[in-house]
């Protein structure tokens, strides 16, 4: 495990590496004050939903017993959302509903 210090040389030599082929953005993954993400994930049948949990298998968990269709998901699709990310998302619901 890297120190707060190792961590930002780390990046910065990253994105220095990457920034001459690609155009790089970090940014953080949204937390709430339990310390869970916010998950975002897609269902077989078509959809979308979001979730809050700590982990990804705690986010099948949650989403079992909040809709009781944990095996309706589509595993692939399920990752941690950006504030950015979930902007878009929200967009897009929206968008859909007009």
């Amino acid at each position: 495990m890297r120190t707060p210090e190792e961590q930002e040389v780390y990046i910065n030599r990253l994105i220095k590496r990457l920034s001459k082929d690609y155009h790089v953005v970090i940014e953080p993954y949204i937390k709430n004050l339990d310390g869970e993400y916010n998950w975002f994930f897609n269902w077989k049948g078509g959809g979308y939903n979001t979730i809050w949990a700590k982990s990804k298998k705690d986010a099948v968990r949650k989403v079992k017993q909040k809709f009781g269709m944990g095996d309706q998901i589509d595993a692939s699709t399920l990752r941690k959302q950006t504030s950015q990310g979930s902007m878009d998302t929200d967009r897009m619901g929206y968008l859909m509903t007009c």
